[in-house]
C-alpha cells in the first residue's frame, strides 16, 4: 500500500530529525540510521521502537462541546492533517497545528530531564525514546497556516487563514492559554518569521516579525509591539509561497513565489537587494514549465570550523525533479550566484520540503501522491565544494532511508498545485470550513 508523503522535515539537534506525514511525525536517529520514535502506531519489525503519544483530540473536542454546547461545524472537523510545523530556538519544544484548528506543543526534553535528576544514563539504548512529551493542546479560534516561535521560546505566533497573527503564550494543562493578536494582514498568511538573534545577546531583546500573505505582500514589523511596521518588501507579482531569514546573515530575507522569482531583502528597510528568475534558469536547464513556483527555499548554517566555505542556498520548485543551488556572496551586495543544480535520477523523485541539518546535509523529501510515486520517501546529500555538486550522503546509509515508512492508505492522494491554492476567488467567511 503507498505511503503518506513526508510534508516537512525539522532538523532538531545534530542528532535527531523530525519527519511530518499526514497527522503524525516520527524522529529519525542520525547515529544509529533509523526512526526511533512515533506517534503512528508501532511497526513490530523495527527494533527498540518507541511510541510517542498523540493529542488526545477527542477529550480536548468533547471538552469544549461540554462547554459551548455545540458540535463542530465543517466537513474538516475531522481533518487532523499537520499543516504547519516548527521547533522553538532553544530546541526545547515542537509545535504544530492542524487542519482542523488544534494547535499541540511537545517537551523533546522533558523525559531527558527527568531521567538526569533521577541519574538515569539516557545514553543507553533502552532509555532511548526521545523524550517527548505534550505540554499543550488547544484549538484555535481560526485554522492556522503557518506559525513560529519567538526568541524567548515561551511564545508562539501562528499565522491564520483570515490574515491575522495570534500569539499564544505556553501555560501548563491550558490553563490561561489566551489568544494575543498582534498583527493583521487582509489576505491568507502564508508564513510567519521571527528574526533570530545571534548567540551572544539577549533572547527577550526586541526583534522583527516577517509575514507574508497571499496578495503578494510581505510585512516587517517590530515584535513583540506588531503595530509598530518597520517596512514592506514589495515586488512579488504573485502569492509569496516561502519566506527565510538566514543563519549567516540575520539581516536579509529570502522569499520565493508563485510568479517564479525568488528575491533577496533587506529587512531593515524592506529594500529589494535582488532578483532572480527562476523560471528563465529553468528554461535555460530545458524545462518548458508555463507555471512556475518555488515550492522552499533552505540554506546552510554557518560553520565555524571552516569559515572559508561560502554558504549555500537551495531552492525546490513544484513538480520539478530537480533542485537549484546558489552561493550566497558573504562580502559585497550580500547577492546570490547560481553555481549548479542537481536533478533526481527518477522522474518521480520531485522535492517538496528541504532542511539543512546542524552538519550541512540537505534531507529532501518527495512527493507522493496519483502522479508520482518515488521509490523512496527521501534522500540526503552533501555539498562537495570541490566539484560544485552534491552527492549522496556517505553517512546515512541509503537503506535505513529505504526503510523509513509514513502511514499507509489504500490509494495516493490526487495532487494539488500551489496555484490552485493561490487563486484570489477566495471570498473571506464564504464557508464555514474557512472559519
Amino acid at each position: 500500500m503507498p505511503n503518506l508523503q513526508i510534508s516537512n522535515i525539522i532538523p532538531v539537534s545534530e542528532s535527531l530529525v523530525i519527519f511530518v506525514f499526514g497527522s503524525d511525525f516520527s524522529v529519525f536517529s542520525i547515529p544509529e540510521s533509523r526512526v526511533i520514535s512515533s506517534t503512528k502506531k508501532n511497526d513490530e519489525s523495527l527494533e527498540q521502537y518507541k511510541n510517542i503519544k498523540a493529542p488526545d483530540w477527542d477529550a480536548l473536542k468533547s471538552s469544549k462541546e461540554k462547554k459551548s454546547g455545540k458540535h463542530p461545524k465543517g466537513s474538516d472537523s475531522e481533518d487532523f492533517t499537520i499543516r504547519a510545523a516548527t521547533v522553538c530556538p532553544n530546541k526545547k519544544y515542537f509545535a504544530f497545528v492542524t487542519e482542523n484548528k488544534r494547535l499541540a506543543v511537545y517537551d523533546i526534553n522533558a523525559k531527558k530531564e527527568r531521567n538526569a535528576k533521577e541519574n538515569i544514563n539516557i545514553n543507553n539504548s533502552n532509555s532511548n525514546n526521545t523524550y517527548f512529551t505534550i505540554t499543550l493542546n488547544s484549538e484555535l479560534s481560526k485554522k492556522g497556516n503557518a506559525l513560529c516561535f519567538d526568541n524567548t521560546s515561551e511564545y508562539i505566533v501562528v499565522g491564520d487563514k483570515f490574515g491575522d497573527g495570534v500569539r499564544y503564550k505556553l501555560v501548563p494543562n491550558n490553563e490561561d492559554f489566551q489568544p494575543e493578536t498582534i498583527f493583521g494582514h487582509v489576505s491568507i498568511l502564508t508564513s510567519v518569521l521571527i528574526q533570530p538573534k545571534p548567540d551572544n545577546t539577549s533572547s527577550n531583546q526586541s526583534s522583527f516579525i516577517v509575514s507574508a500573505d497571499r496578495d503578494e505582500k510581505i510585512r516587517v514589523s517590530h515584535y513583540p509591539n506588531s503595530y509598530n511596521i518597520v517596512s514592506f518588501c514589495l515586488g512579488h507579482e504573485e502569492f509569496v509561497s516561502t519566506l527565510k531569514i538566514p543563519t549567516f546573515n540575520r539581516d536579509i530575507l529570502f522569499s520565493g513565489s508563485g510568479d517564479g522569482t525568488l528575491r533577496v531583502w533587506n529587512i531593515g528597510n524592506g529594500s529589494c537587494l535582488q532578483v532572480v528568475n527562476i523560471k528563465q534558469q529553468l528554461s535555460i536547464l530545458g524545462y518548458k514549465e508555463q507555471e512556475i513556483g518555488v515550492l522552499d527555499i533552505c540554506c546552510s548554517n554557518s560553520d565555524s570550523n571552516q569559515p572559508e566555505r561560502y554558504p549555500i542556498v537551495v531552492v525546490a520548485i513544484e513538480n520539478i525533479n530537480r533542485i537549484l543551488v546558489f552561493k550566497y556572496n558573504k562580502t559585497g551586495n550580500n547577492s546570490l550566484e547560481f553555481i549548479t543544480s542537481y536533478k533526481f535520477g527518477h522522474i518521480d523523485e520531485v522535492p517538496i520540503s528541504t532542511a539543512f541539518d546542524f552538519s550541512n546535509k540537505l534531507w529532501i523529501s518527495f512527493a507522493c501522491n496519483s502522479k508520482y510515486a518515488p521509490q523512496s520517501l527521501m534522500a540526503v546529500l552533501e555539498f562537495n565544494y570541490e566539484t560544485l555538486s552534491f552527492d549522496l550522503s556517505s553517512n546515512i546509509e541509503s537503506m535505513a532511508l529505504d526503510k523509513i515508512s509514513t502511514t499507509t492508505v489504500e490509494k495516493f492522494a490526487e495532487p494539488t498545485s500551489m496555484f490552485e491554492w493561490g487563486r484570489k476567488s477566495y471570498a473571506r467567511g464564504s464557508s464555514s470550513n474557512d472559519l
